[in-house]
C-alpha cells in the first residue's frame, strides 16, 4: 500500500476497486520508468486527477488534462490542470512521459499517436507501455 495514494483515494471518495486500479498503475509507473529523468509528465483524460496531484507531490511537473472541467476535484495547487479535447492540438515538451488510466479504445490509441509523433515516452493502463 501507498499511504499518500490512500489518502488522496479516501479524500476524493476512491472506491476500493478503483483504489487497486490506481496502486496497480503506479507501482507500473515507478517500476518502469525512472519519473524523475522527465521533465514533464502529462495524465491525459486525467479524470478527477488523482494520479496527476500524487505525482505532483513527489515533485514532478505535472500537467493533467481532461475534456471535462473539474474544479471540485482539481484542487491541487502543484498540478497544471487543463480542461481541453485531446483531439485539438495539443504542445507537448520535449522529454516528457504521457500516461492515462483512463483512456480506453479510441483515446488509447489518440494518445500513443501523440506519444510517438512528439517522440516521448507514454505509458496508458497497465498493459501497454513505450520508452
Amino acid at each position: 500500500m501507498n499511504p499518500k495514494l490512500e489518502l488522496i483515494c479516501t479524500e476524493n471518495k476512491i472506491k476500493s476497486r478503483e483504489q487497486r486500479k490506481y496502486f496497480s498503475f503506479i507501482y507500473f509507473l515507478e517500476q518502469g520508468f525512472d519519473l524523475n529523468r522527465y521533465d514533464y509528465i502529462y495524465d491525459l483524460c486525467c479524470g478527477k486527477g488523482i494520479l496527476s496531484t500524487y505525482l505532483a507531490e513527489q515533485r514532478l511537473n505535472v500537467t493533467g488534462i481532461d475534456i471535462k472541467q473539474r474544479e471540485r476535484y482539481w484542487s491541487s495547487k502543484s498540478v497544471n490542470f487543463i480542461s481541453k479535447n485531446i483531439y485539438e492540438p495539443i504542445n507537448l515538451e520535449n522529454n516528457s512521459l504521457l500516461i492515462s488510466i483512463h483512456a480506453c479504445g479510441n483515446l488509447t490509441d489518440r494518445i500513443i499517436e501523440l506519444a510517438l509523433a512528439s517522440k516521448n515516452d507514454f505509458a496508458v493502463n497497465e498493459l501497454l507501455s513505450w520508452r
